[in-house]
């Protein structure tokens, strides 16, 4: 909130953590621009209120696992909002590599978390692969390519990690190429204020 945006808007579905989050909001001076939903994103996109008709849009999707993301409400989101940028975290250690084979080992009739963030179930016809890295990778590129088909281009990946392991990627997603732009000056200054050679 310390940036010039002119409208936020929170969505957080745990009612004990839209309250907390409510108290952080109103303690910054712009509270009077910003709204806390406490209710699931995924509803308030099929009911049709997160749609903004005016402005440019910035929407930071940050689940704790790839179930809370479903394909279906992502493209509904991004499809209602034509000036619209993705910062998102791909949550693939917890979400995807630690339960590869719990995917793989599912019934055909069982849905996973997995068939609800492709939004397909065309994973289980792949050939099985050697790691389970290289299935996640699999499955992000899968991901990746059904924004490509909305239009977006995706700029280079983040890996953010906890005590030297892989935890989940950072990645912005936009129609736009000035975001790519953008992000590229961004990632080259770290948390210290000191620039990186790509």
């Amino acid at each position: 909130m310390k940036h010039d945006f002119t409208k936020f808007v929170f969505v957080e579905s745990d009612r004990n953590l839209a309250s907390a989050l409510k108290e952080r909001v109103e303690a910054q001076p712009k509270a009077e621009l910003a709204a806390v939903i406490p209710r699931d994103w995924t509803q308030e996109v099929g009911v049709g209120r997160l749609t903004f008709a005016k402005g440019l849009v910035v929407a930071f999707v940050d689940p704790t696992g790839i179930k809370q993301v479903p394909w279906e409400a992502m493209k509904q989101l991004l499809t209602n909002n034509p000036k619209i940028d993705i910062l998102a975290t791909l949550q693939y250690a917890m979400g995807i590599t630690l339960n590869v084979y719990q995917y793989l080992d599912s019934g055909s009739e069982q849905t996973t978390a997995l068939d609800t963030f492709l939004g397909e179930r065309d994973w289980r016809g792949w050939p099985r692969e050697v790691t389970d890295a290289a299935f996640t990778i699999r499955v992000i590129n899968r991901w990746v390519e059904k924004l490509g088909a909305l239009g977006f281009q995706g700029s280079r990946q983040i890996t953010v990690e906890a005590n030297g392991s892989p935890l989940y990627r950072l990645a912005l997603f936009s129609r736009h190429p000035k975001a790519d732009e953008f992000w590229r000056k961004i990632i080259t200054i770290d948390e210290s204020g000191q620039r990186e050679l790509l």
